[in-house]
């Protein structure tokens, strides 16, 4: 008897296999296009972020002095993060207490592409995968990707 191989088992396998796995970011070079579909939806928000450079990471400020509301006033940042967070690396933080790195923020809407590398902002690039150490890890990351 010869074993036979069924198409849909093989492929049932490898979708398995790969969400079982997590993929690992690691910074890289920051693609212009990405920085600039970044900005543009940022300003598209039509509210006054800031932003500066962290050890390569584009930190985005809410303008005056508040916490960010991802679920009212900062949604729509928090969709432009979501947008370019596999590519570009971002963070976002509260300005609700003094900080010396914010006093060095500039409006976003100044904000360039050649800024950004200027001041070491940096990219996204997938450097491995790890399995997944429970099905939770799976769960989450694939709640991520139908939103």
């Amino acid at each position: 008897m010869r074993f036979q191989t069924w198409p849909f088992l093989v492929a049932e396998l490898v979708q398995f296999t790969a969400a079982a796995n997590i993929t690992v970011l690691g910074q890289g070079d920051l693609h212009q296009d990405t920085a600039d579909s970044f900005l543009s939806c940022l300003n598209a928000t039509d509210i006054h972020y800031r932003l500066y450079i962290d050890a390569g990471s584009t930190v985005v400020l809410p303008p005056g002095n508040r916490t960010l509301d991802t679920h009212g006033v900062d949604e729509f940042l928090l969709q432009c993060m979501m947008m370019a967070c596999g590519t570009m690396d971002i963070a976002a933080e509260d300005t609700d207490e003094d900080n010396e790195e914010h006093m060095a923020s500039v409006y976003a809407s100044i904000v360039t592409y050649d800024w950004l590398v200027d001041r070491g902002a940096r990219g996204l690039r997938a450097i491995g995968t790890r399995p997944a150490k429970t099905l939770e890890d799976i769960f989450v990351r694939d709640e991520e990707e139908t939103d």
